[in-house]
């Protein structure tokens, strides 16, 4: 196991170690779902700084995006803003404009990760995960974006690309995206 296998391994073992000390405290199994993106841009962040000589473009875009992510976090907003300007800025163009910034480096890296083997089915691969990707924009369907990106780190795996370090941040993505789902879905 590698060194940023290890850091991935180490980020989704605290949110689970979260959720079972709380079901031990109070008898509910609560995730963490807040702090998810603190945990992909901790472990991304690792990620693309110990491998940016390896890809610097992949480096770029995934740092990017995971960046975004936490800034729109409910987690870093309610500590640097107050809740009327929390409030006021969620209702602005802001937000929205920066989720399309993240969607697009997101999208870009993958696409980066997915072209990059010398495979004939690289294009097919690439082609299926946008309309994986499109559909669940499309759909505001969280599991199927979870599974866009986790298309992305299996794909990465069955190829031995030189890049398949990388594919480990659409995995963290993508399993705190289908986690995500999962704990509104079944919590109600």
């Amino acid at each position: 196991m590698t060194k940023e296998e290890r850091a991935v391994a180490l980020t989704l073992l605290i949110s689970f170690l979260y959720g079972l000390s709380f079901l031990i405290q109070s008898g509910v199994f609560i995730l963490p779902t807040p702090l998810f993106p603190l945990f992909s841009f901790v472990a991304g962040g690792y990620i693309c700084s110990s491998n940016f000589q390896l890809s610097r473009v992949c480096s770029g875009l995934f740092i990017s995006a995971l960046s975004i992510k936490f800034l729109l976090s409910t987690f870093f907003l309610m500590f640097v803003l107050r809740e009327e300007y929390y409030d006021e800025f969620m209702k602005g163009a802001w937000p929205e404009i920066l989720k399309l910034l993240y969607y697009m480096f997101i999208v870009l890296g993958s696409l980066k990760l997915l072209l990059n083997t010398l495979t004939k089915r690289r294009i097919f691969y690439a082609l299926l995960f946008l309309a994986l990707f499109t559909l669940a924009l499309k759909l505001n369907a969280t599991y199927l974006l979870g599974m866009a990106f986790l298309f992305v780190f299996v794909f990465t795996k069955m190829e031995k690309d030189k890049l398949q370090v990388f594919g480990l941040i659409p995995l963290i993505l993508g399993v705190f995206d289908t986690l995500d789902w999962a704990f509104v879905h079944f919590a109600r």
